[in-house]
């Protein structure tokens, strides 16, 4: 016996009278353990119970596969690759202007993310001064890359920010990397045994045909989704067309709100297809799953930082990626993907900055919220948590090492690199890490390295903001118009937009118009469980979430929240061995309840966002989901305990695979019937539309819009060059040289007024050149529209019917009739 285990024994037998607490704490503990199983085996029960059909879809891949008459564009993917190569290289250079200390992959994930907030940033500048171009496009990138790495290699040649000491050369500096590397990964838990590396190979499969499948949904099929159409692609083909922003302002549903949207999105399509030379989708329809990609990267990261052990940060991120929310929106070609690989990235930075005190994540934060406010106005709830984060990381903290205290000698630290690695043993220290002290709160927010990176933050933020100011009176046009005022915004078109969305959502807001109703409707939105008529219902919607909100992010959250509130009367002891030094495995660590309340923040705040400003869509706060299987990890120290731990993983390959791998390859571009030849396939769970990848354009937007495809085709090749008065906003589906204007345009407004319907005709052939008129039955959810009076053209010979599809009708705008006029000079 050695002197380690001779003095655990005296220990043993000195706390033997303790024992007794060790073995209640653990048997609560069990308890505790199987209360959460329960909760989780229930939830995804219930899933299965009410989506049944997610049982035998996997026996549908054996139906007959066949490739369509589409266009893979390869060329198009290899150009869009290189310009995703540039992008991340650009982002990997302006993370080396920071002192921080990544894992490899975490470098190309938030690579990627600041590449493309900052190029995105550039082309948006280019954009509005209108001068989107090839050349100026390049001349930018070289600029902005030689500027990064200027200051990248003078940061190199710093002596270190964080007061550890070291010497003031680039590779002293690439040897502290190194070091922060070894110690992050001396201190993780991995697999061992033949049982535990299946279950994380298994997990890990999983994982990636999930992204596989998102992939072959978003590669290899035309964009159907509806705001694609309209704003995401629609709205970038219009910005690489003018070489700039086209300027529309119009209080109105669809293009003329889209059109005052951040637009960082559809700017970097623009830009990729300008460089190019030509337009296509595909760089933005390759955007959203690579994006969904570095998301699931930072987000196993950001667990494992928290719970080091690599097996459950798998899991938990199989968990992740199975949220159908999450599945839907990084198949579909709009900016959501990005908001959620933004929120990714501020939680993972969040996490170290409060863990380690470095400046430099509290700088990369900072910055990636500015960068976000240009992805949509949501993004901006994020400073709400960046200011808990600040708080979090300086109140109460030591000050730490002071500046010029010297590491190891070199040699030393070499040697350490050089000893063998622990690969099964959970450390709660590493042998050397990069920590750093931190002023307190107070001290710091009043200091001037805070301001500055503040009004950086502000200038790089609010571009797009001024510029709406300057164009249209208003930073957030045209919402809040009762404060920021606006030029061109109708209350009435207003309202007529938010009954449609409501007439059209699926979000909350259908439980009720008051607060308190949509609170009370809480739990049957997200279960989907309500009793009418003495009978148990389900609600069709409450899949988006299901089941890891209740399964998993409810009962880890009740965990934080008790962990929390009773820290002050947790008082940590020395262990005994029969309590194998765990008294205080299950509560949460001063870094994690920190980092905790960031999490519970942010995500209480997107609820509230969609309770009371964005009641209709549950897709306006997707970033949700990563909150989730954050505070999904906190129940993991209980979960851990054997056989609850095997348990649980079982639970969460079932959750994987259905919603996660069956959603994944059925796809949500489809989802009503199909008909090809003489067979209708009525569900996409027949998985038809995954076993038929490449179809052809037009087939594949007549599986979606069915009559709507027929008319646009007719029009296109019809009616070259028109301008066409209509309520039909998908912009994409048309020629680029066919204008449409909108019944509800400002322009259109101001003939509401005319009484006569005649003159209003009139108006629209001389003055403003309209000959035809595209009846759609959208129209009709927009109530404004009844004021043009369209529906008594045709009665009274103003408008006469050319073409019909199905409930789509085009006619041709007629001038007034002479009225007839008696002749009495025979009299």
């Amino acid at each position: 016996m050695n002197q380690d285990d001779s003095q655990i024994k005296d220990a043993g037998q000195k706390a033997e009278p303790s024992a007794c607490p060790g073995v209640l704490r653990h048997s609560a503990a069990h308890f505790v353990a199987f209360i959460f199983f329960l909760v989780a085996l229930a939830s995804t029960l219930w899933f299965i119970a009410t989506n049944p059909d997610m049982v035998v879809i996997f026996q549908n891949l054996t139906g007959h596969w066949q490739s369509g008459r589409g266009s893979l564009e390869l060329a198009t993917i290899l150009i869009t690759a290189g310009c995703f190569t540039g992008i991340g290289i650009i982002g990997w250079f302006y993370l080396e202007t920071h002192e921080v200390y990544l894992p490899r992959i975490v470098i190309v994930a938030l690579g990627f993310l600041f590449g493309l907030g900052l190029c995105g940033f550039v082309l948006e500048c280019l954009a509005i001064a209108g001068i989107l171009m090839r050349t100026s496009i390049a001349l930018a990138m070289i600029v902005l890359l030689a500027f990064l790495a200027v200051i990248a290699h003078w940061r190199s040649r710093q002596m270190p920010e964080t007061g550890m000491g070291g010497h003031s050369d680039s590779h002293d500096a690439l040897l502290r990397r190194r070091l922060a590397r070894r110690a992050y990964h001396d201190s993780l838990v991995h697999p061992v045994g033949l049982c535990q590396r299946t279950y994380a190979c298994t997990v890990l499969l999983m994982i990636a045909l999930i992204s596989l499948c998102l992939f072959w949904h978003a590669v290899l099929y035309p964009a159907v989704y509806w705001d694609s159409l309209i704003l995401y692609l629609g709205y970038a083909r219009m910005t690489f067309l003018d070489g700039g922003f086209p300027e529309k302002v119009t209080g109105q549903v669809g293009i003329g709100l889209g059109a005052n949207y951040p637009h960082l999105y559809e700017v970097l399509g623009a830009g990729i297809c300008t460089i190019k030379g030509g337009w296509s989708e595909i760089p933005q329809r390759l955007m959203v799953p690579v994006a969904g990609l570095a998301s699931t990267l930072i987000v196993y990261h950001t667990l494992l930082r928290l719970i080091r052990h690599v097996s459950w940060a798998l899991t938990l991120t199989l968990l992740y990626r199975s949220i159908p929310l999450g599945i839907i929106y990084d198949q579909y070609a709009s900016s959501y993907s990005l908001a959620i690989l933004f929120t990714a990235g501020f939680l993972y930075l969040s996490l170290m900055y409060i863990d380690t005190g470095l400046k430099g994540y509290f700088r990369l934060a900072t910055l990636l919220i500015a960068l976000s406010m240009h992805l949509n106005y949501l993004m901006g709830i994020l400073w709400v948590p960046w200011l808990v984060m600040v708080w979090m990381a300086h109140w109460k903290r030591d000050r730490g090492m002071p500046y010029g205290s010297q590491l190891p000698s070199r040699p030393a630290r070499l040697e350490f690199l050089k000893s063998p690695v622990p690969r099964t043993t959970e450390q709660t220290e590493a042998p050397w890490s990069v920590h750093a002290g931190l002023n307190p709160f107070r001290d710091f927010v009043l200091s001037a390295e805070f301001w500055r990176m503040m009004l950086i933050a502000l200038l790089v933020g609010s571009t797009w903001m001024a510029r709406n100011w300057y164009v249209t009176g208003n930073p957030v046009y045209a919402f809040f118009n009762g404060w920021f005022g606006g030029i061109r915004v109708n209350p009435d078109v207003m309202r007529a937009a938010a009954e449609e969305w409501a007439l059209n959502g699926a979000g909350i807001g259908q439980w009720g118009e008051s607060m308190a109703d949509r609170i009370l409707a809480l739990w049957p939105f997200l279960t989907g469980a309500y009793i009418r008529d003495g009978e148990l219902q389900h609600w069709v919607n409450s899949f988006r979430l299901s089941p890891v909100f209740l399964g998993f992010a409810v009962p880890g959250l009740f965990v934080f929240l008790a962990s929390v509130l009773t820290r002050p009367w947790h008082k940590p002891v020395k262990q005994a061995p029969c309590q194998s030094g765990e008294s205080d495995r299950f509560w949460v660590s001063v870094v994690e309840w920190r980092f905790g309340l960031v999490v519970l923040v942010l995500m209480l705040g997107l609820l509230f966002f969609h309770l009371k400003m964005a009641p209709y869509y549950l897709y306006q706060i997707c970033p949700i989901i990563v909150t989730l299987v954050i505070m999904a990890s906190f129940c993991i120290k209980y979960l851990k305990l054997a056989p609850w731990n095997w348990l649980a993983g079982w639970v969460i390959l079932v959750v994987g695979l259905m919603p996660g791998l069956a959603m994944a390859m059925m796809g949500f571009k489809i989802f009503g019937p199909v008909r090809t030849g003489n067979a209708v396939f009525q569900d996409p769970k027949e998985l038809y539309v995954f076993r038929n990848p490449l179809p052809d354009r037009s087939t594949f937007l007549n599986w979606r819009y069915g009559d709507d495809q027929l008319m646009w085709e007719y029009i296109n090749s019809n009616l070259p060059g028109i301008k066409l008065l209509t309520h039909e906003n998908r912009h994409l589906v048309f020629d680029p040289w066919i204008k449409l204007v909108h019944l509800d345009d400002w322009e259109m407004q101001q003939l509401w007024r005319i009484p006569d319907p005649a003159e209003r005709v009139k108006r629209l052939i001389r003055r403003h050149a309209i000959r035809h008129y595209l009846y759609v039955p959208n129209e009709d959810s927009c109530a404004t529209n009844v004021l043009m009076g369209t529906d008594e053209w045709p009665e009274i010979g103003l408008a006469k019917l050319i073409h019909q599809e199905g409930s789509n009708r085009l006619y041709r705008l007629q001038w007034p009739p002479q009225p007839v006029v008696a002749d009495i000079s025979s009299e």
